[in-house]
């Protein structure tokens, strides 16, 4: 096994799908919870709060419009890019946002390393 696979074999936690909270929910990935999807499905306008995630490095987290009855706003608790935007907005089912946690004075925060088509403010 390669050095870097033995890394993820050692310290990473595939938890795959993280549910969907729902409508004024919170998605809150658990400590021991590495890399997670969470498909997102909504029956008219909805909310979800993403909470920090824990305080080191390393964790990864997708979310995705999977049925789309209407927008789903999903507000962070913290900035999750350089901008300061705390706002993620999925309007159409397929568009994903991928996260993945970094630290800033000890403290983790999400920093976003991919969007397809989700709006950010």
């Amino acid at each position: 096994m390669s050095q870097i696979g033995q890394k993820l074999s050692n310290h990473a936690q595939w938890s795959g799908a993280l549910a969907d909270p729902g409508d004024a929910g919170t998605i809150q990935l658990e400590p021991d919870n590495n890399y997670c999807t969470c498909s997102i499905t909504t029956s008219g306008a909805e909310t979800r709060t993403l909470a920090d995630p824990p305080d080191h490095a390393g964790f990864r987290l997708t979310i995705s419009m999977d049925t789309d009855g209407g927008d789903c706003t999903i507000t962070a608790d913290t900035a999750i890019n350089e901008a300061g935007n705390t706002i993620i907005t999925l309007d159409d089912a397929g568009e994903t946002i991928s996260l993945e946690s970094i630290t800033i004075g000890g403290s983790g925060v999400w920093r976003v390393t991919g969007n397809d088509s989700a709006t950010l403010s």
